[in-house]
């Protein structure tokens, strides 16, 4: 049965309640020795991972700099909080969800209103004058871009989807989820995980707050619309590198 959780709607981030449940902390249960060593293991190595991806971080820049940065650069950077970012490489698992992630919502959504872009697209959250790049955005409104720097930046999603990393949940769950709540166009946020299979589904209500739900592996998630079952995110993904 899926969790439901409640945020409050007056903060910009996430109560530690909402993080724990999101971040499938109950894997990180008392065990055995041994796989106590291997879950240390692994952190160790996430760590590692993640203190790669914050490499560009640099003192704080304004958006004018951050946008002759990201034109210049050869991979992707976001800017958060003035501080930005470089955006690590991929495994081939967490890029498979993606192309199924995206495929689906495509295939479902075709001749419809709404469009779905991939990582390549950047977005804008005005409130904090930061830039992201997301794994899948979809827009059900008539799209609006910012042209005034190239890449042109989306100003308009009404959905966010990201697939986690080990290295990079944290960030995506508390300071990027801070961020994609305060943009008015968005009304839902998937998280894909990639080392589990599971979804973390927050949603906009009526009131203003969020409410979480999360998917175990059989389960499914609907997005714009459209139901996605766990199934059909993590097809074929079961041999890839994570």
């Amino acid at each position: 049965m899926p969790r439901h959780v409640f945020c409050d709607r007056h903060t910009g981030s996430i109560h530690p309640q909402l993080a724990r449940s999101a971040c499938g902390c109950r894997r990180w249960r008392r065990s055995s020795a041994a796989t106590e060593g291997a879950a240390r293991s692994r952190r160790t190595k996430a760590d590692a991972r993640y203190s790669r991806a914050m490499e560009a971080r640099a003192e704080r820049v304004g958006v004018e700099a951050y946008l002759r940065m990201d034109a210049e650069a050869e991979g992707k950077l976001e800017l958060l909080n003035g501080v930005v970012v470089a955006m690590a490489g991929a495994s081939p698992r967490h890029n498979l969800i993606v192309t199924n992630t995206a495929t689906a919502l495509t295939n479902a959504l075709h001749g419809g209103a709404c469009l779905v872009m991939t990582q390549d697209q950047r977005v804008r959250v005005e409130a904090t004058e930061s830039y992201v790049y997301p794994d899948v955005v979809v827009i059900c409104d008539e799209p609006r871009f910012d042209t005034s720097a190239r890449p042109a930046t989306l100003l308009n999603p009404s959905a966010v989807i990201e697939v986690l990393s080990e290295s990079t949940i944290d960030h995506d769950l508390g300071t990027k989820l801070g961020h994609y709540r305060q943009i008015p166009s968005v009304d839902e946020v998937l998280f894909v995980h990639t080392e589990t299979r599971a979804a973390t589904l927050v949603t906009r209500q009526h009131d203003g707050s969020w409410k979480l739900v999360d998917s175990g592996p059989e389960g499914s998630v609907t997005v714009a619309g459209v139901a996605l079952s766990l199934d059909t995110l993590y097809a074929r993904t079961d041999d890839l590198p994570v």
